[in-house]
This record gives C-alpha cells, structure tokens and sequence, in this order.
C-alpha cells in the first residue's frame, strides 16, 4: 500500500498555479475551498520538523499539510470552462479528448480519432476544429 505525500499549503498553490494557470490569489483560495469542503484531506504536523532542518527557515509546529494525492485528483476533475460552443456535443469530446491525451495519445491523432462523431460539415473542418479546441482545453498550455 503506498503512503500518503503530504505537501505544504506553498507546494500545493504552487501545484494549482503550475497545472491549472491560475493566479497565486486564485490558487491560495482554491486550497483553502478544498480544504473546507473536504475535497482534500489535511492534517496538523504533530512535529516541528520533516528530519532535516533548515535554521534559517525552520518548520512549525502544527503546521497544517496537504494531500498531493488529494489535490492532483481535484485538478484532474477540472473541466475548463468556456462559452457556448455553437456545437454543444463538442463538449464530450473534449472530456474524452483530454483522458486520451493524458494517456498519451497526441493531440493531431486525438482530433482526427474524435472527429468523425463531431457534428458538422467536412471531416477535415471537423478535425481541424477539435484540434484547436483540445489545445485550449488542456491545462498548462
């Protein structure tokens, strides 16, 4: 059974402000949502430091910790948001889009594998359309 990562309140805005372009603001209230709303674990460091301590910069204790586990999860379950799409069914294949591309198929071969259940015209156009779409959609780019 694998251990649970335990992250500070710092690495885990870091981790949201990396993987989701958000702004340290943003990303801070994010933690602290989650947090309340038990979407990610937390817990009170019962010692005042890790094993190695950094006298400049030393931990406190009851310092509260994050779930690395936890939080990459939350970001995974984030879909971005964007306006009405003038073909609404796009919306789903996008979702499906991202999984395969987390799972390492690329974005060209993603679209053209999606396009032919897209609504519209040519596959080309629709190809072309899923494409740009996926590269807005996915986090970090």
């Amino acid at each position: 059974m694998a251990t649970d990562e335990w992250i500070t309140f710092s690495e885990a805005t870091e981790i949201i402000r990396a993987r989701l372009d958000y702004s340290i603001g943003r990303a801070e209230a994010v933690v602290q949502q989650t947090k309340t709303s038990g979407e990610i674990r937390s817990l009170r460091s019962l010692m005042a430091f890790d094993g190695i301590i950094d006298p400049h910069n030393p931990p406190e204790a009851g310092a509260v910790r994050y779930s690395r586990d936890d939080l990459v999860d939350w970001i995974g379950r984030q879909v971005p948001t964007a306006p009405p799409s003038r073909y609404p069914g796009d919306a789903e294949l996008i979702r499906e889009g991202l999984r395969l591309i987390a799972g390492g198929m690329n974005l060209r071969a993603t679209a053209r594998k999606l396009a032919p259940r897209a609504e519209g015209t040519s596959l080309d156009s629709k190809t072309d359309r899923l494409r740009k779409a996926l590269a807005r959609a996915r986090p970090g780019t």
